[in-house]
């Protein structure tokens, strides 16, 4: 009996960490206004997001590239993620940030809000946190040689 609820306390445990582990997973996207905010008090970067349910490298992104733990942790030291379902953007950000172009579109914006950039299409995970490092070291050379 007592090895019985071990094994079953065991496969419990197991399956609560590994629950905690999925939810964890990958960049969390959350409210624009509540993101902007948060940018501006903590000096982060925003990345917008721009997606629809039809589109095949949408999808692909979503699961090879934000939900891998790498780019989750070259993402969440300098960044705050904002994801914008185009087909319903009641907040018309896709025709703010000239999303509609192509899907899927990731924006990045500066702290303060201003543009940094623009990226079109899907790429591999270690490619994407090139392109973070990229945001944040060109936002601090232009810093840098305004001083």
């Amino acid at each position: 009996k007592m090895k019985k609820l071990i094994a079953l306390t065991a496969v419990l445990a197991a399956m609560l960490i590994n629950a905690a582990g999925l939810r964890a997973a990958g960049i969390e996207f959350q409210d624009y206004e509540k993101v902007m905010k948060q940018a501006a008090e903590e000096k982060k970067f925003v990345m917008v997001f721009f997606w629809a349910d039809w589109c095949r490298y949408c999808n692909q992104i979503r699961k090879e590239v934000f939900a891998d733990d790498k780019v989750k942790e070259a993402f969440d030291p300098s960044f705050l993620g904002v994801s914008v379902d185009v087909e319903n953007d009641k907040l018309e950000l896709s025709k703010k940030y000239r999303a509609s172009n192509s899907l899927p579109t990731i924006t990045f914006l500066k702290p303060d809000g201003e543009v940094f950039g623009y990226f079109d299409g899907a790429v591999a995970p270690d490619v994407f946190i090139e392109l973070l490092g990229y945001v944040q070291r060109g936002d601090d050379g232009a810093e840098k040689a305004a001083d």
